[in-house]
């Protein structure tokens, strides 16, 4: 399986892609602040931890 860095610099030239990181935690939570995912129109490349908040920010 390709790394994370591998499957962002291969979508950086064929297609639109939006950046999505977590800026700051309260509580518990599953991902630290500093987590990402890039979001393609095909693709979801890492994780910020899961749930409806990560299904709002693909939609």
């Amino acid at each position: 399986m390709p790394s994370l860095l591998a499957q962002l610099q291969e979508s950086l030239g064929q297609t639109a892609l939006v950046l999505v990181r977590v800026d700051h935690t309260q509580g518990s939570v599953p991902r630290e602040a500093g987590a990402w995912m890039a979001v393609t129109p095909t693709q979801v490349i890492n994780t910020i931890g899961g749930g409806h908040l990560e299904f709002q920010a693909i939609e």
